[in-house]
């Protein structure tokens, strides 16, 4: 069995599906993605969410901003646009698993939209 097969059957043991980060350096030099926080604050604008709340009630843990996001993210996004657009009633079963799968997709998207934003870099040439 190769790499990429063992790695899926590894990931087929776990209920949510993987989220990988590189540190923000890689993500925000070469796609111009923000920092951890500045993207939980892009996607609680998103969704009319007033970060600073959010911010203080988690008293600037960002892994407990993340979750607080994540429960506000889950009862909004379903009436906003992407929500209703987002895949057919089939897909939703397999993707939308838990009160975080909406939130990882918005991101996700928005990580794999972000190769528009890459400015030509000799150093990235060689």
């Amino acid at each position: 069995m190769n790499f990429k097969k063992k790695l899926e059957e590894h990931f087929k043991q776990f209920e949510a599906s993987p989220v990988l980060f590189v540190g923000s350096g890689v993500s925000r030099r070469y796609l111009g993605v923000p920092c951890w926080q500045d993207l939980l604050k892009h996607f609680a604008e998103a969704i009319g969410e007033n970060h600073i709340k959010l911010k203080t009630k988690s008293n600037g843990d960002l892994p407990e901003y993340a979750q607080l996001l994540v429960s506000a993210y889950a009862e909004k996004w379903w009436d906003t646009e992407e929500g209703q657009l987002a895949l057919s009633e089939k897909e939703q079963e397999k993707t939308f698993i838990n009160e975080q799968s909406p939130l990882k997709l918005s991101i996700s998207k928005y990580i794999e939209n972000a190769h528009k934003n890459i400015i030509d870099n000799d150093e990235l040439k060689h």
